[in-house]
């Protein structure tokens, strides 16, 4: 019983710090992912309520060198069952959220607060929270979908934040993406949905 309490400490510690030394090398427009552009105060605020199957129909592709645009001005509030995590190589918690209708999926990613390189953005603040909201939801229960990720606790959640498309990894691409490669990210919150 006290090795499965210290194994459960443990990972709630991961899912809201990663250490980060030597593993903040975030890239792919981060500038954008981590709200520290200059387009950042152009974002509509307000979340505007859509499903995981709107985002994943909107048609935007992805652009290295694009300016933030389209998908990527708004806050959207989703909802849906979390079907794993994990914490990614540059400190990003990565959440696969499924779509409660469709069962089609999508990526929302936390950036870590405690990297360098996230921690002079603006918004540190809301990130460190959504970590600690999303860390109250976790287990260590691996997921069925994948042995590299965790699964949450069962139920729906709402997840809040701006919209952002990835690029394309390939046939190796991470699993869960949606096929236009939309996701939240950053995650500003996560709730337990009513």
């Amino acid at each position: 019983m006290k090795k499965q309490l210290l194994a459960l400490v443990s990972l709630v510690c991961l899912v809201i710090s990663v250490k980060c030394e030597g593993a903040c090398d975030g890239k792919d427009r981060w500038a954008i992912k981590t709200l520290q552009d200059a387009g950042a105060a152009s974002i509509t605020s307000t979340p505007q309520n859509v499903s995981i199957e709107d985002l994943i129909a909107v048609k935007q592709a992805y652009d290295e060198t694009a300016p933030r645009h389209g998908v990527e001005l708004q806050v959207y509030r989703v909802t849906g069952k979390i079907e794993g995590y994990k914490t990614e190589a540059d400190g990003d918690l990565y959440i696969i959220i499924r779509d409660p209708k469709s069962g089609k999926t999508m990526v929302a990613e936390i950036p870590d607060p405690n990297c360098p390189n996230v921690a002079t953005s603006p918004s540190v603040g809301k990130f460190r929270s959504a970590r600690e909201q999303f860390g109250a939801f976790t287990t260590e229960t691996k997921s069925a979908l994948n042995p590299n990720l965790f699964k949450a606790k069962p139920g729906t959640y709402s997840i809040t934040g701006v919209g952002f498309i990835d690029r394309n990894e390939g046939a190796e691409g991470q699993i869960g993406h949606a096929d236009n490669r939309v996701e939240i990210h950053p995650v500003l919150s996560v709730e337990r949905a009513p």
